[in-house]
């Protein structure tokens, strides 16, 4: 009779092993796979309370990511912490009690005896009694990653139990680790996605990352104004002055627009000694008054090369307001129409802003 529950509890133990594994891999949410299986092993191991968690570690100090816990609200604080569980942002960092000297030590905790163990504080008020206690580290090569914990078994927890949970601790670790890699791989592609869209001189936004991102903005039902920025004279600051004194005037320029536009605003440097910018306030009045203060901030830059020899920058703007009743064009054609203001401007004196009629 023995040998057939415990053939039973193996088979149960695979099966939801293996269960937690195909939810990870058909939802990428390691929490609700660990959640799927929580009641699962707090029956096949006797116990009343369950907790699987992960180790994070921020600025060197640790603590306990729960995945899934069994919900216990037994007072107004417990309720709180239960609605955190839930939104994904429950972290134990108090590890002086039981489950924290499994993270504290790396080892196996057992505790049969209340307040026996060396690690047993007690529980909080109104908490339900903790009497017996199973903590299990999960580790990776070595390492410390996380912990299963039990609590309230009927009979004594045993190192038989913690032997009989390992292909569990086993696997969990194998999925914690697929995490980990699958959250490497897509900070590694949202970085080279990042460097893909920034202009390394300006740091700013390239003419790629502006087209897309002007794109979906020339989808919306509301006024915007899309503008073209060109320095003045820039051929001359590179003859003249040399490269690196155009590599200045064009950090300078890219700092001072994109200081100067609001949280909504974007900007960007097309290439050379061009930059793009889309307001999405398109009042004529405001957007005016902040479009002449970029002009006017950067004509009163400079760039001194030495106690006799200072560059003083201006640029010429092209603007165009793109209204909802106009025929539909596409940002090229906006980009074009901003273009030929800002070529009028070139060609009518400079450092001025000068409106697509």
């Amino acid at each position: 009779m023995e040998a057939q529950l415990q053939e039973r509890k193996q088979k149960q133990l695979l099966s939801f092993i293996s269960k937690a594994q195909s939810a990870y891999l058909k939802t990428g949410d390691l929490s609700k796979s660990c959640r799927e299986i929580l009641e699962e092993l707090i029956d096949i191991a006797d116990s009343q309370f369950a907790l699987i968690g992960e180790l994070e570690h921020t600025a060197g100090v640790p603590r306990l990511f729960i995945h899934a816990i069994s919900e216990m609200q037994w007072n107004d604080l417990s309720s709180q912490l239960v609605q955190r569980y839930y939104d994904n942002d429950l972290y134990f960092t108090d590890f002086n009690n039981l489950f924290g000297s499994v993270i504290l030590t790396g080892k196996t905790v057992i505790s049969n005896e209340r307040g026996k163990h060396p690690a047993s504080k007690g529980t909080p008020k109104g908490h339900p009694r903790i009497s017996k206690f199973l903590g299990l580290p999960i580790k990776l090569n070595g390492e410390l990653i996380g912990m299963i914990g039990l609590a309230n078994k009927f009979f004594d927890y045993t190192e038989e139990d913690a032997k009989f949970l390992q292909p569990l601790v086993d696997s969990l670790a194998g999925l914690y680790y697929a995490v980990k890699l699958d959250k490497e791989r897509q900070e590694a592609e949202n970085k080279l996605l990042e460097l893909a869209m920034t202009d390394t001189l300006s740091g700013l936004p390239n003419r790629r990352a502006f087209m897309e991102k002007a794109a979906e903005v020339g989808e919306i039902s509301f006024p915007y104004l899309i503008g073209m920025v060109d320095i003045d004279n820039f051929k001359s600051i590179n003859d003249t002055y040399g490269h690196d004194a155009g590599d200045k005037a064009i950090k300078l320029i890219a700092y001072t627009i994109k200081d100067a536009l609001r949280s909504d605003d974007f900007t960007a440097r097309m290439g050379g000694e061009e930059f793009a910018f889309v307001l999405l306030d398109a009042t004529h009045g405001s957007s005016s008054a902040l479009i002449e203060t970029i002009r006017e901030s950067i004509s009163n830059l400079e760039i001194t090369l030495s106690e006799k020899e200072k560059i003083h920058l201006t640029v010429s703007i092209g603007v165009k307001a793109v209204l909802p009743e106009m025929e539909k064009m596409s940002i090229t054609g906006h980009l074009n129409d901003a273009d030929k203001a800002l070529y009028e401007a070139k060609h009518t004196g400079k450092n001025k802003v000068v409106w697509f009629e």
